[in-house]
């Protein structure tokens, strides 16, 4: 038996062809997290399309930096946003985290202000009857 991708092949059989790409670790849950070179990925693509990979595995290109996670309800590998080189699904940059574009300005008060600022909240009455 051979093992290949986190899988057990005969010795004889004929192993994909994924190029540069390998599988440096698989967690028990079946995350796969592959590292190879950004040439390869359709390599990569074809093969997935022949096995069962699980959403959340991911594969990092040793030459882009970039990284992408696989989603199995579609069979798509979408890239992960990052600032600065590479960073595994999971990781967040600073610039993935910007409430302020989506909310507006951030708070500057306390939450009893917002709350005790609304003429429709009165909760004197209601807690103490």
């Amino acid at each position: 038996m051979q093992l290949f991708d986190g899988q057990e092949y005969l010795d004889n059989a004929t192993l994909p062809d994924l190029g540069s790409i390998q599988c440096i670790s698989t967690t028990g849950a079946g995350i796969r997290e592959y590292r190879g070179l950004s040439k390869d990925f359709d390599k990569l693509k074809a093969y997935v399309q022949k096995v069962n990979l699980l959403t959340g595995c991911f594969i990092i290109f040793e030459d882009t930096g970039e990284t992408y996670e696989y989603f199995a309800i579609d069979r798509s590998w979408n890239k992960v946003p990052t600032k600065s080189g590479i960073t595994s699904p999971g990781e967040t940059s600073d610039d993935d985290i910007n409430f302020n574009d989506e909310w507006g300005s951030p708070n500057t008060g306390s939450v009893e202000d917002d709350i005790t600022d609304d003429p429709d909240i009165n909760f004197n009455d209601e807690w103490n009857g």
